[in-house]
């Protein structure tokens, strides 16, 4: 079996290349190219018609001169990485600078945790991509595109719906407990309640922006 990968394309380019990846990112947090342009990359594509997305875990290039991948920006991109239809690591130039899976035993077991979670959402994902080779629907998808009656969803950069159960709010910025995530209409059940087993996980109303806790990447 195979697959091809593309950063480029026209219409019907998912015929022939079914993944697409936003290309080199940098191996940091700026807005241009780093972990915060993950996410338009990805709305834009699946709104454009390309269904099935992956992005290389904590960068791809680092710039002469540039700080390399720290611990926790290599662990935010991992937990990204586990919320999105591919989960993959790939570095290029300065590789053993920069941080990586197996840097040390605190970065390798929470990669693995991380790694089981991608696991177990195995049938879930696998439902979305039939869906997606039916109809079209992207994987990751714009809160717009289960909310379009929300003016306040049409905004929404940093936040993303893993087909129309899951709502995932990474983080993107260093340092960060909390973060404010934007709930659209209903009830939102914090997900990491649910797979640690916590007999009574926080529950979210939206429409309504609330704080959460960022210990892990907010999963609703």
């Amino acid at each position: 079996d195979y697959v091809f990968f593309t950063r480029s394309g026209y219409t019907g380019t998912q015929e022939y290349s079914p993944v697409s990846w936003p290309g080199d990112q940098n191996t940091d947090w700026s807005l241009l190219d780093g972990i915060p342009s993950i996410l338009p990359s990805a709305l834009a594509l699946g709104i454009s018609g390309q269904p099935v997305f992956g992005h290389d875990i904590a960068g791809y290039t680092t710039i002469p001169g540039a700080k390399n991948t720290d611990q926790d920006l290599f662990v935010r991109w991992t937990e990204l990485g586990a919320f999105s239809p591919i989960m993959k690591t790939h570095h290029v130039n300065e590789a053993g600078q920069n941080w990586s899976f197996d840097r040390d035993r605190t970065t390798l077991e929470q990669y693995k945790f991380f790694a089981n979670v991608h696991t177990a959402l195995f049938p879930y994902l696998y439902g979305l991509a039939r869906e997606a080779s039916e109809s079209g629907h992207p994987i990751m998808r714009h809160l717009v595109l289960h909310y379009p009656g929300e003016t306040e969803s049409v905004s929404i950069e940093d936040e993303f719906l893993l087909g129309p159960d899951l709502l995932v709010a990474p983080v993107l910025t260093p340092g960060t407990s909390s973060r404010i995530v934007y709930f659209p209409k209903g009830r939102w059940i914090d997900f990491w309640g649910l797979y640690l087993g916590n007999p009574d996980p926080t529950v979210y109303v939206g429409p309504a922006r609330h704080e959460v806790p960022a210990t892990r990447i907010p999963v609703f």
